[in-house]
């Protein structure tokens, strides 16, 4: 997750908060609203202000049971008043689409490197027969 909520966080919080153990994600968070409301907005001006792009991430609760042949999805509730606008704002993530394209290179190269080295090798292990057939011996 990465919330801002996670920030006051401990990771077996975060695990039973997705489990289904605590009702709602502020509930689990170790400073109080104001403080993380405050977080919130820092993290969305610094966003705008470097040209992040804003990407909503529909939390889901883990181990549910089956029932009828589908695991019904039950979505996680971030805010205790469970208000639209204060749930998008914790579920939103932001993204440097440069460094995504940046990684997205470096990946391309780094495949195609091993891709090359996977072809020499493979011609350095083909077997050379070195006798002549036209030599008539």
């Amino acid at each position: 997750m990465n919330t801002a909520g996670v920030i006051y966080m401990e990771d077996k919080v975060k695990e039973s908060e997705l489990i289904g153990k605590v009702r709602y994600l502020e509930a689990a968070c170790t400073c109080n609203l104001k403080k993380l409301s405050f977080i919130v907005k820092q993290i969305r001006s610094y966003a705008k202000k470097t040209n992040l792009k804003p990407s909503f991430c529909y939390y889901k609760r883990w181990g549910v049971k089956k029932k009828h042949g589908h695991k019904p999805v039950i979505p996680l509730r971030l805010s205790k008043s469970g208000n639209p606008e204060i749930e998008k704002a914790y579920a939103t993530h932001y993204v440097d689409l440069g460094r995504t394209e940046q990684l997205k290179k470096e990946k391309m190269e780094k495949a195609a490197a091993a891709n090359q080295a996977e072809i020499s090798d493979g011609i350095q292990d083909m077997p050379v027969n070195i006798s002549d057939s036209r030599s008539g011996a």
